[in-house]
């Protein structure tokens, strides 16, 4: 039995564990939305390589502003577009390996990624001092929160069942003797057999069935056989007494 059931810790690590998967949405929804951007750039300077292609930009006065790292002209914007995308693409797979290198490597990637995004976003932001900026450096920097936490979410050990966000609990020290003597145990157990009873007792229980039905055609069986050789011993009396058998020539002769 759980000692946290209804304490205001266990209620706050249930209510973490139930916005968990929202959190973890949010980074793959970075990862696609991310993806689609970089296969659109790639699409565009395929169709059109000499012309200049921006994720982001803003305007002041007279000077355009860009976003490092995502602003693509020319065929090297081609190349670099191919070439984030193709990162990406991997640091995606590598996210989701279960070697743990890979697993590093991969959420490293994403978190550079999302960093760059967010940092160019904020820059943006504090030029043009724009409500449409802050709004998309803000959710930049929601998504940037997303991609840590997934990478973290990746490495920090939880319970299988996700009933516990963090380190696993110590297991309590119990002996064997406590545990023989628990009745809730046994209740369980008396449960669990009688709702799926064991290879053992299933085999046990066929066994048993084939004994009863032994010994409920053993009599059966010894009247039968009785019948068998009462009937047998008079077709050979009148087989002898009509002359068939050779003792009934015998018989008569004497």
């Amino acid at each position: 039995m759980d000692i946290l059931t209804g304490t205001p810790k266990n209620r706050l690590v249930r209510w973490l564990s139930g916005i968990r998967s929202y959190i973890i949405g949010g980074a793959w929804f970075f990862i696609v939305i991310s993806l689609l951007h970089l296969a659109w750039v790639v699409w565009a300077k395929w169709s059109d390589p000499g012309g200049m292609t921006t994720l982001y930009q803003t305007t002041v006065g007279d000077e355009t502003y860009r976003a490092w790292a995502l602003t693509y002209g020319g065929w090297m914007g081609l190349v670099l577009a191919v070439f984030q995308l193709l990162v990406v693409s991997a640091g995606v797979t590598m996210s989701l390996r279960s070697k743990r290198r890979l697993r590093l490597a991969g959420h490293g990637i994403l978190i550079a990624w999302s960093a760059l995004w967010m940092f160019n976003l904020l820059r943006l932001a504090a030029i043009d001092l724009q409500l449409d900026s802050f709004c998309q450096a803000s959710a930049t920097s929601l998504l940037f929160g997303c991609t840590l936490f997934r990478a973290a979410d990746g490495f920090w050990p939880r319970r299988r069942g996700g009933d516990e966000l963090g380190p696993q609990a110590p297991a309590p020290n119990l002996d064997r003797d406590d545990v023989l003597a628990s009745d809730e145990l046994r209740e369980i157990t008396d449960e669990v057999a009688a709702v799926r009873p064991s290879r053992t007792a299933r085999l046990s229980r066929v066994v048993d069935l084939g004994q009863r039905g032994w010994k409920a055609s053993k009599p059966i069986a010894m009247r039968t056989k009785t019948s068998l050789l009462s009937a047998g011993g008079r077709l050979k009396r009148y087989l002898r007494e009509k002359g068939v058998l050779p003792g009934a020539n015998r018989s008569t002769a004497a």
